[in-house]
């Protein structure tokens, strides 16, 4: 068995099962007597353990590694922890730090479903929709998303770039001024309650927030679209 970790760019992996998309992140297996490819961008970089043995057959079947689900996304934090393990590697802890790091990385695959057996674009869709259903959540944060849907913030803040164009708070702010435009489109003037509406308990700060994005204060708005 060969298990790979992508490190930087991405590309696909063609096994006579089909072909499965890989990307900074992603966990992928080749399978003994079984012929793959790997092809993509020019900077695709990825790291490999080999194993074999009864027990390798056995860790396959438990976790549902297969030919028909051979790659698992949502691994970029453990990018850091395997370059670590090269950078310490010798002649006498090889074996002993290779087999370290294959249980460690398997391990994670023993927590039953999990987010992270779903593709990037899945888990950013999952993320954005309970963002746009708990916006007005004043302790709306990175971390609490993260720890909610059992991340690290900095995957999280890494999708949302490479997916959206835009950090997190960036995408929160902007909902929340667009659902302020929409509260003030149906008639409401106190700014107070909008702020709360929105998930901001300062009615000064989310004034800043909003004439940073509006050029204007969520008052001389008002007024100037009520005054006609």
């Amino acid at each position: 068995y060969y298990m790979h970790l992508v490190t930087r760019g991405d590309g696909m992996l063609k096994l006579p099962s089909g072909e499965y998309r890989i990307e900074v992140g992603s966990l992928f297996f080749a399978f003994p007597g079984v012929p793959f490819e790997i092809y993509g961008s020019d900077d695709l970089t990825y790291m490999y353990i080999s194993y074999m043995g009864l027990r390798a057959h056995e860790i396959a079947a438990e976790l549902n590694i297969s030919l028909e689900r051979p790659v698992f996304y949502g691994f970029e934090e453990e990018v850091f922890f395997w370059k670590g393990a090269i950078q310490r590697i010798d002649s006498k802890n090889a074996n002993l730090l290779s087999e370290s790091v294959l249980l460690y990385t398997l391990s994670y695959l023993s927590d039953g479903e999990d987010i992270k057996h779903s593709s990037p674009n899945n888990v950013l869709e999952k993320i954005i929709n309970y963002i746009d259903n708990n916006y007005n959540d004043p302790d709306m944060s990175l971390k609490k998303i993260a720890d909610i849907f059992a991340y690290t913030d900095k995957y999280l803040s890494h999708l949302f770039k490479e997916s959206m164009q835009m950090n997190f708070t960036q995408y929160l702010t902007r909902l929340r001024v667009q659902k302020a435009l929409d509260l003030i489109g149906g008639g409401l003037r106190d700014t107070d309650e909008i702020a709360l509406q929105c998930g901001y308990r300062d009615t000064v700060y989310f004034s800043k927030v909003f004439k940073k994005i509006m050029c204007s204060t969520p008052n001389a708005y008002i007024k100037q679209k009520y005054q006609k």
